[in-house]
């Protein structure tokens, strides 16, 4: 019985062999990098599920009473299970190298930042802009950790931007539902002193 309802469980589950296979890649240029767990994690649930058919089979194909195809379901069930043990393995992988690549962003952004910051007269806008381009991708594929690194870089770099445009990208937007960034309210914004009009100059009073 419990043998017949995991061949049910692992007949179905062929149907998605591989998830992480499909749904994580090695960082290439131009393409999202996935960083969720959730398709090796899928994988692996589904691996160890194949086992568990692959031993129950040993088991009733070794018992005096056996059933005769017992052994021939073992080895289907253990196949099965070592390529979704595999996939795991490989989506895994994969997302470790798009972490390492998103953190990599991150720093070269920084360092730009701070290169940038150590001219004279330099501006912050551009800076703020990259920084802002990274986090973006960064939530997109789910890194909020690195929108969170970049918040806090950004808000000492050039708050009237982060407040302006960081703050108001839709991917980014979705990591501040998490409560681990603060996200200050929108002001009104002000005309520099430098682009307000003079006030007209009155005329002197007649003696």
């Amino acid at each position: 019985m419990i043998r017949g309802a995991v061949a049910l469980l692992c007949s179905g589950c062929t149907l998605f062999a591989g998830c992480a296979l499909y749904a994580t890649n090695a960082p290439e240029p131009g393409k999202p990098c996935n960083t969720s767990e959730a398709s090796p994690i899928a994988d692996g649930a589904l691996a160890g599920l194949s086992f568990l058919g692959t031993v129950v089979s040993i088991d009733e194909a070794t018992s005096e009473f056996g059933d005769s195809d017992a052994g021939t379901f073992a080895v289907i069930t253990g196949l099965i299970g070592v390529a979704f043990a595999a996939s795991a393995v490989r989506g895994l992988v994969n997302i470790g190298k798009c972490r390492r690549h998103q953190r990599e962003l991150y720093d070269d952004a920084v360092a730009l930042a701070k290169r940038r910051a150590a001219m004279p007269g330099a501006s912050h806008r551009h800076d703020a802009w990259e920084l802002t381009r990274t986090a973006a991708k960064a939530a997109r594929s789910g890194d909020c950790e690195t929108v969170i690194a970049v918040d806090k870089v950004l808000r000492g770099l050039d708050d009237e931007f982060h407040r302006s445009v960081f703050t108001r990208d839709v991917a980014i937007a979705r990591c501040f539902t998490t409560d681990e960034i603060d996200v200050p309210p929108p002001t009104e914004t002000t005309t520099p002193p430098e682009l307000q009009q003079p006030a007209p100059e009155q005329p002197a009073p007649t003696p």
